[in-house]
């Protein structure tokens, strides 16, 4: 599996990010050849490990290819949900690449969801966002809620268990935690791999 690729300053312009994908796509047929290519932001976390073990079912020869995160949010610049990762295999960016990008590109600007846009070129969708229990296996860090909240809500209905709800929401197979700051990288490592400050 290559690296993520590094496109958070296209983030604030969808169409710009479209096209900067569709022909970033057409280049990887020439050069280096890898059995899946990850697309996502910088301030993405994700687990390797658990994308290769999802990934092992996958049919190298089909056209495939999956998305992770809300992909009605792809064409908005809702700033609450911005993150999300695409998974293509080989055989995905070469038909991509055969197809051209300009097709990507026009879908885009009419519907504005890129997963359609994928879907309608041919390519086949396959699930990495949900475990066999519909549980999220992956979650938007955000901040949803006022300083005055968690005490509003406790004073009027006895208890706040947002954070409770969320993660009974997730499943135990996580893949990734998009949106995140630079502290949180940081926290996730600490907590996932017990690694230290000297050895991020």
């Amino acid at each position: 599996m290559k690296h993520h690729q590094k496109f958070n300053i296209l983030n604030d312009n969808p169409g710009v990010l479209i096209r900067w994908f569709s022909r970033w796509a057409m280049s990887l047929t020439v050069g280096q050849q890898f059995d899946f290519y990850l697309l996502t932001f910088d301030t993405s976390y994700l687990i390797a490990n658990n994308f290769r073990r999802d990934l092992l079912h996958v049919d190298n020869n089909e056209t495939v290819y999956a998305f992770l995160g809300n992909c009605n949010e792809t064409g908005n610049n809702n700033p609450e949900e911005q993150g999300y990762a695409i998974v293509l295999n080989k055989a995905a960016i070469k038909h991509l690449a055969e197809k051209s990008g300009d097709s990507l590109v026009k879908c885009f600007s009419e519907k504005g969801k890129i997963c359609d846009c994928l879907d309608e070129i041919g390519l086949k969708s396959v699930n990495l966002s949900s475990d066999v229990n519909g549980n999220a296996k992956f979650m938007h860090i955000t901040r949803h809620f006022t300083r005055g909240e968690m005490k509003i809500t406790k004073e009027k209905l006895g208890t706040y268990n947002d954070g409770k709800e969320i993660f009974e929401k997730l499943s135990p197979d996580m893949i990734a935690f998009f949106d995140i700051n630079p502290l949180e990288h940081i926290i996730l490592d600490n907590f996932l791999y017990r690694l230290n400050k000297q050895e991020i």
